[in-house]
């Protein structure tokens, strides 16, 4: 998140509207892409996806597309606890190579890894 957080209201009051390359962006991001990747194939120029921070992230209409995912994600019942939940689980999945994925993702959500 960038330092200078947008309020919804101000977002909804200046009228952001997202381009269809952060939207596009956004859909491959979720679907598990790398941000620069993501970007690439959104139709963005290699030069401007080697900045996804300040080219994608920071900019208002991304921010924008990212409080309505967060929205919708809460209302269909995802929460940090959910998530908490499901990573538990996959600790403990009967195949090795889901545990060891797993486990790569706790042991960097919990910051006890280099890899970011």
């Amino acid at each position: 998140m960038p330092n200078n957080k947008i309020t919804k209201d101000k977002m909804n009051q200046n009228k952001v509207k997202p381009t269809k390359k952060q939207e596009e962006a956004l859909k491959y991001i979720k679907k598990g892409m790398k941000l620069r990747d993501a970007m690439l194939t959104a139709g963005y120029t290699p030069k401007t996806a080697t900045h996804p921070k300040q080219n994608l992230i920071d900019k208002r209409g991304f921010q924008v597309l990212i409080q309505q995912y967060r929205e919708n994600l809460r209302k269909a019942g995802i929460s940090s606890e959910v998530l908490a939940e499901i990573q538990a689980e996959g600790l403990f999945d009967q195949n090795p190579s889901v545990r060891l994925d797993y486990l790569k993702e706790t042991k960097k959500d919990l910051g006890i890894t280099q890899e970011t």
